[in-house]
């Protein structure tokens, strides 16, 4: 997969005002319908649906975009994600964490693959790898004709 940094720009701010003291310790869960795609405009054979989370009821494969909150970590510990999403007709949808620096450098992806009916997949990013003052994003290639969907994510709380 490659990197999304360059579409990234708006949510930078909106995942810097999204996070506040309040969430500092706690498990922040985001759904589905906040994912964008992760290119305007929408190419042919693209049309991203929302309600219960995110889908693409195109014709073919689309990307979409999430800005991540989450809470503090310590210094060193690892960062947890749980994305639940659905997959129908044998169709799966390969997504990422990515990873920037404060200053919207890159600095690492986690990739994982949904699929089944109801899936919810863990992923883990050691703390070697992320700092509190990093923005994380999800990025997701669904699979056309509502194959697949979004239904939300949860950053896991100390």
């Amino acid at each position: 997969m490659t990197s999304i940094s360059s579409s990234i720009g708006t949510l930078l701010f909106g995942i810097t005002t999204m996070i506040g003291s309040s969430a500092a310790n706690a498990d922040i869960h985001t759904i589905g319908e906040i994912c964008q795609p992760s290119h305007q405009p929408l190419v042919a054979g693209e049309s991203i649906q929302y309600g219960s989370g995110i889908s693409n009821s195109g014709r073919d494969s689309a990307n979409i975009l999430c800005a991540v909150p989450r809470p503090d970590i310590a210094t060193g510990a690892s960062a947890i994600f749980i994305v639940q999403g659905r997959n129908i007709g044998g169709t799966s949808s390969n997504c990422g964490f990515e990873i920037l620096s404060s200053s919207g450098d890159f600095k690492s992806i986690e990739s994982f693959t949904l699929s089944g009916t109801t899936s919810a997949v863990a992923v883990t990013i050691p703390g070697t790898r992320i700092t509190n003052s990093d923005h994380v994003f999800l990025f997701c290639t669904l699979p056309g004709n509502n194959g697949g969907q979004i239904v939300g994510f949860t950053a896991v709380g100390p």
